[in-house]
């Protein structure tokens, strides 16, 4: 029987899903008070998204457990941004803003989760205290 763990490119669509499903379709300024711009995806929503990244990164760190793959998984995610961010003022500053906690909260939350399952499986014997 085949095994039913998630592989790379199923958490790769599962990260690009979350991308429309926390931030949203409409990402252009509204024009809050004359003159007065708000950005299109506030930044609670921003906070939700690196929020669940980094729980998600937790919890499928062991599937997730090479240098490469944990990239892979997330370009999907960040090509989907730099798409929604193509008209934006800043240009590609505005991409990288929002890329860099991207990054962070679902390469540091694989890189801490497996380093966690490894600490918490280690034989007794060869824990340090």
């Amino acid at each position: 029987m085949r095994d039913r763990a998630l592989t790379v490119p199923m958490i790769a669509l599962l990260l690009l899903a979350l991308g429309p499903l926390v931030l949203g379709l409409d990402w252009r300024g509204h024009e809050a008070a004359p003159g007065s711009w708000r950005d299109g995806v506030p930044l609670w929503r921003w906070s939700l998204l690196w929020g669940v990244l980094a729980g998600l990164g937790g919890a499928l760190a062991r599937r997730v457990s090479t240098p490469g793959a944990r990239l892979v998984t997330v370009v999907p995610l960040l090509a989907w941004m730099a798409w929604m961010l193509r008209g934006s003022a800043l240009g590609p500053l505005a991409w990288i803003i929002y890329a860099l906690p991207t990054l962070v909260a679902w390469l540091g939350s694989l890189v801490l989760g497996s380093l966690a399952w490894r600490r918490g499986h280690e034989p007794h014997a060869q824990r340090q205290h």
